[in-house]
């Protein structure tokens, strides 16, 4: 019986964290994509990077048809994870549209099941079921989802769990898989999280070579991305642009529910906790999370500018109110931690914040607008999928002719041999030696040959890329081929994962010993 017990628990457990993720995915389950400030951009952002992935580029730094067909180096700098995520579910015959939502839509059940195996490892079945649903019904990933549509941002609401999941496992392997996921979900949110993760892998004193060799294994396999991403950061207009003014964006009257009800209640619920029962201020957890909470509420309001104003790295974040993905994984295990220990019945509690996360959830979810574009909409879109076309390189100035070829000095004339995505070839025949402009975003993966010889390339004049053409006949080769330093973070990639391999064969020859001795 108390097997039949155990399973019927586990099924029970099963069924709500499904029911709980229908309710925050109903939108999506509509025809159609909701109304959101990135969403149509991150789509058409997704045709371009596979179309291009198509064409033999891998990784995929340079997104040939964005920037009005001259190239946009986008996913070398941005969060390319749920790129390579959807890609396979498109193969499967998942329109582009339906392949983010379903990419979403997976990635909201994994959020709420990994949330519940991390508290599971501290908490009782009913605490860890509170915590999860106070993740997958929360304000911010609400809003993350149906006002924002931050694809990236929604991914590490999955990978975070997992990762403290597998930190509290001792899983050495898995935590440098979540952290190379988390590094590739998106950039700033890595740097906020990994501070997250770091702290409370010290809390709990794992072993410190665990971590350390966690963190920097995680860190190999995710360098060929981030390490173009910071060397070539520099060519671009990215640290002079302003995207956002972050002040326009403090919490007031009109966006408290980014706060929501149900915040103010389990911070309360948890101080009342240690209130009745004060050995549990000595939980060093509980005490991080609760002031961690504290002060992201408080950065988040007007009175916190002059913090603010301290903290050279606040354009990186761009908007305050992103602290509060930090903030929704504080208060999940808050609200487990309160569940457990609020010196009142044992259901109260839990049926209280779990009501008002579904009303909270279902007031919001009347809201969410749909929409609905035909798939030319996306996949013949040339826009940038950026705020401020911000990672244009420096010298660039949009060309007045939209020719792919064009001659800007001599006599002569241009003969199209080949144009596909990432390599043009084409005959010249010019009276005296002249200059001709292919009008592709110059990057340094860009290369070109002439009579089979490399050519410079000039790209100074308006990050366009410039030749200077030989009188008389020429056979002429522009491609892209990656750089060096792209190849060797490539390689680092590579090597990492050979390591992570490695480490993966071992485990499974301890854990197949260990099963042979018990056997015997």
């Amino acid at each position: 019986m108390s097997f039949l017990r155990h399973h019927n628990q586990k099924l029970v457990i099963v069924l709500l964290l499904g029911l709980f993720s229908i309710l925050a995915m109903y939108p999506l389950l509509k025809d159609g994509f909701p109304v959101t400030d990135d969403g149509n951009w991150l789509i058409i952002r997704f045709t371009a990077f596979f179309e291009t992935l198509r064409s033999g580029q891998l990784p995929v730094r340079y997104i040939y048809r964005l920037n009005d067909g001259m190239g946009y180096p986008v996913s070398n700098f941005a969060y390319p994870l749920y790129l390579y995520l959807a890609t396979p579910i498109y193969i499967l015959g998942f329109d582009f549209v339906n392949s983010i939502k379903v990419l979403l839509i997976f990635n909201a059940f994994l959020s709420i099941v990994f949330t519940f195996l991390w508290l599971r490892e501290r908490f009782d079945s009913l605490s860890s079921l509170v915590g999860s649903v106070a993740l997958i019904l929360s304000p911010y990933y609400l809003f993350d989802l149906y006002k924002r549509g931050s694809v990236g941002e929604l991914l590490t609401f999955s990978i975070v769990p997992f990762i403290l999941w597998q930190i509290e496992r001792k899983n050495f392997v898995l935590i440098s898989i979540g952290i190379a996921l988390l590094i590739l979900a998106h950039n700033s949110l890595a740097v906020l999280f990994l501070l997250l993760i770091i702290s409370y892998a010290i809390i709990i004193k794992l072993d410190i070579r665990l971590l350390i060799s966690g963190v920097f294994l995680g860190l190999g396999l995710s360098s060929f991305f981030w390490i173009p991403a910071i060397y070539d950061l520099s060519a671009t207009v990215f640290m002079n642009t302003t995207v956002s003014n972050f002040y326009d964006y403090f919490l007031i009257s009109k966006n408290y529910y980014l706060i929501g009800l149900s915040s103010i209640v389990i911070i309360i619920a948890s101080l009342i906790t240690g209130a009745f029962d004060t050995k549990l201020f000595r939980d060093k957890l509980f005490n991080f999370f609760l002031v961690l909470s504290l002060i992201i509420i408080f950065l988040n309001l007007p009175q916190s500018k002059i913090f603010w104003e301290l903290f050279p790295f606040k354009d990186f974040i761009q908007f305050p109110f992103r602290l509060f993905s930090v903030l929704t994984v504080s208060l999940v295990y808050l609200a487990a931690f309160a569940s457990k220990n609020l010196k009142i019945n044992k259901l109260i509690f839990p049926a209280i914040i779990i009501v008002i996360f579904i009303i909270q959830a279902i007031l919001f979810l009347r809201t969410v607008e749909i929409q609905k574009h035909e798939e030319g909409f996306y996949s013949t879109n040339q826009s940038t999928t950026t705020i401020s076309d911000e990672y244009l390189n420096k010298w660039f100035i949009k060309p007045q002719l939209d020719e792919k070829i064009v001659i800007i000095a001599g006599q002569g004339k241009v003969k199209p041999v080949l144009n596909s995505p990432g390599k043009l070839a084409f005959l010249t025949d010019f009276e005296n030696n002249g200059v001709v402009q292919i009008n592709y975003a110059y990057f340094p993966d860009w290369k070109a040959e002439i009579n089979d010889q490399e050519a410079a390339i000039d790209y100074m004049k308006n990050g366009l890329i410039s030749l200077e053409i030989p009188e008389g006949k020429s056979l002429v080769n522009v491609y892209y081929e990656q750089s060096k330093i792209h190849k060797i973070s490539n390689l680092i990639s590579l090597i990492s994962l050979i390591v992570l391999l490695y480490f993966i064969i071992k485990v499974l020859k301890v854990e197949r010993t260990m099963h042979t001795l018990k056997e015997k």
